[in-house]
């Protein structure tokens, strides 16, 4: 999915927008410990193609993990449903020993926000409209995808979806590395009171 040719708003509605290039940076899985040690690292995992995490979803409780599509039609395809989840270091070790490389699993990313609040502001990202009023999915929490959007999304877009998140981070198979690289994604400058960190 390309999002050039529109604009996804919290409404729902895709509209017409240029584009701005954003860039990544690659980062240390010793900072997404670190930020789990914090407290302050999130996920939403796709269910998809990883049965298991549901069933992790289940284990940890409401107050760590709950469905997206929770209060949503699509609730009763909890199989389906992506998953929001507040990591700690097991389940940061978790994520790494049973999703970490292959299909689309989701994003990570670091928000100091309780899981109600951040549920409450991706929810209206999970169905959005096309230009032409149909819905449809928009999986922000695939890699791939966040990184499509990221680098066609005009400045609003981008802070829109990033909201209480500070970074996402996106987990790739990169040509020539030995391991799947994680790489960052910063909440636009302007949005933190001055200079990029």
């Amino acid at each position: 999915m390309r999002f050039q040719t529109g604009r996804i708003s919290r409404t729902g509605k895709i509209e017409r927008t240029r584009r701005v290039e954003r860039p990544s940076f690659p980062t240390s899985y010793s900072e997404l410990e670190a930020l789990a040690r914090l407290g302050s690292l999130r996920a939403v995992l796709e269910a998809v193609d990883a049965p298991g995490v549901p069933r992790k979803a289940e284990q940890l409780g409401e107050e760590r993990a709950v469905s997206l599509f929770k209060g949503m039609p699509e609730e009763r395809n909890w199989a389906l449903a992506p998953y929001l989840f507040v990591v700690d270091e097991k389940t940061l070790d978790w994520i790494r020993e049973t999703l970490w490389s292959g299909a689309s699993w989701g994003i990570l990313f670091e928000s100091a926000r309780t899981l109600e609040d951040l549920a409450r502001h991706f929810r209206p990202w999970v169905v959005v409209e096309d230009p032409n009023g149909d819905e449809m999915y928009f999986r922000f929490y695939d890699s791939e995808v966040l990184r499509t959007f990221l680098s066609t999304a005009t400045h609003a877009e981008t802070t829109e979806l990033f909201g209480p998140v500070t970074r996402f981070f996106g987990v790739f198979d990169e040509v020539g590395a030995k391991e799947p690289v994680v790489r960052t994604f910063r909440k636009p400058w302007k949005e933190l009171g001055g200079a990029p960190r």
